[in-house]
């Protein structure tokens, strides 16, 4: 008996060991190998970040993304400004918005069906090409963050403070990504009754630490807006000029055009006008919306308030790349798809073992698939795309 407990805890080990050194094989293949070299050079779009983080001048002009230029002009001073490390910068809060990710459907769904969501979302085409740019594009998944340190801080009774600074930091994130600002104040309106019996739980210098913090971090930004009217509008998605009503519901049509069916134009981080998600995501979010919809409203109306502002924002601004903020809320509706599905195959099947299998192959067969298309996709058929050469050719 003995060794049969041994034996089985041995192989627990080695299967999570397993797990591990394919998770990480998988990221370095999707986000870290060739990361310099994949394209001929930057893109017009990427250059401009990298100008933009290239002085101290330019960052307190314009602090909008600080988080992500300061670490840009961090290498820049040490004489590094090559695409490897404008690109890693990056990689590394795309790192911290996938680790949030994780945690966040965590709690909302268990571990397993976390793990699947984060497969899901990881290896979407769009989320692998925007996280390895010099632009910092991938600001625009700061929400996830901010959304699970919310919900860290309301529902933890165990290291409270950290959870406290956590958040912080999230808002610090958020704040300086544009347009993130309308999902936070969305979010307290909505969940302003649980904010408020947390921060209680913190110790009051702590409290006042934090929001000293958080007013001292934001500084920056509001005398930017202040001085320069174009940042506060940058910052808040408000346009130059407005276009008309027929305008707008035009590009509103195409925003959702361009995440379910087509593009109306191609773009950098695309394949001719292939749509941003595809028809698997697209599915598992309509059954995910299902079912959230039933046992957590006011999550539900959160994540779905996300996909309008990318969307309003993308139609009001016709800036396309703000599409991004939506692939994370529908990998979220998708990972409630999956457990819904998951749930409902073993209430119908509870105790077949050969049910339970098949049922496990289907997933496994669809995840294996995603990552298939993902990395065919964003690693081997982007870079050496006729259009995508044409763009990502500077030095």
């Amino acid at each position: 008996m003995l060794k049969i407990t041994r034996g089985w805890a041995n192989w627990q080990t080695a299967k999570k060991l397993l797990i591990c050194l394919g998770a990480f094989a998988s990221f370095f293949v999707l986000y870290l190998w060739r990361l310099g070299n994949l394209t001929l050079g930057l893109s017009q779009h990427e250059a401009g970040a990298r100008t933009a983080s290239g002085s101290y001048h330019n960052l307190i002009n314009n602090p909008v993304n600080a988080p992500h230029k300061i670490l840009q002009y961090f290498w820049q001073t040490l004489d590094y400004h090559g695409a490897f490390w404008m690109r890693s910068v990056s990689i590394l809060f795309f790192i911290l918005f996938l680790a949030s990710f994780y945690l966040l459907l965590k709690v909302w769904f268990g571990r397993f069906i976390a793990a699947l969501g984060v497969v899901l979302f990881a290896t979407t085409p769009w989320i692998i090409i925007s996280a390895r740019s010099a632009a910092p594009d991938v600001m625009w998944l700061s929400p996830i963050f901010f959304l699970f340190a919310f919900t860290h801080l309301c529902h933890t009774t165990k290291r409270v403070n950290l959870a406290w600074f956590i958040f912080i930091l999230s808002l610090i994130l958020s704040v300086y990504t544009p347009g993130v600002i309308w999902f936070i104040v969305f979010v307290f309106i909505l969940k302003f009754k649980k904010i408020k019996p947390a921060v209680l739980k913190i110790k009051g210098h702590l409290v006042v630490g934090g929001l000293v913090l958080l007013i001292l971090s934001i500084l920056p930004l509001a005398y930017a807006s202040f001085k320069h009217v174009s940042v506060g509008k940058e910052l808040l998605l408000i346009p130059d000029n407005f276009i008309g009503g027929m305008a707008l519901a035009k590009n509103i049509i195409w925003s959702f055009s361009g995440l379910v069916y087509k593009l109306p134009v191609h773009l950098d981080y695309t394949l001719g006008r292939l749509p941003l998600l595809n028809i698997a995501q697209v599915v598992l979010a309509a059954i995910g919306v299902y079912a959230l919809w039933k046992k957590a409203r006011s999550e539900t109306l959160i994540i779905l308030f996300l996909i309008v502002l990318a969307v309003l924002a993308t139609a009001i601004n016709t800036n396309r790349l703000f599409l991004t903020m939506t692939i994370p809320a529908v990998a979220v509706f998708d990972a409630a798809g999956l457990r819904h599905l998951y749930k409902k195959w073993f209430y119908v099947f509870p105790h077949n073992p050969f049910a339970k299998t098949f049922g496990v192959c289907i997933v496994a067969l669809i995840l294996v698939a995603h990552v298939l298309y993902g990395f065919r996709y964003a690693v081997l058929a982007w870079p050496h795309n006729q259009d995508t050469r044409k763009v990502y050719v500077i030095k």
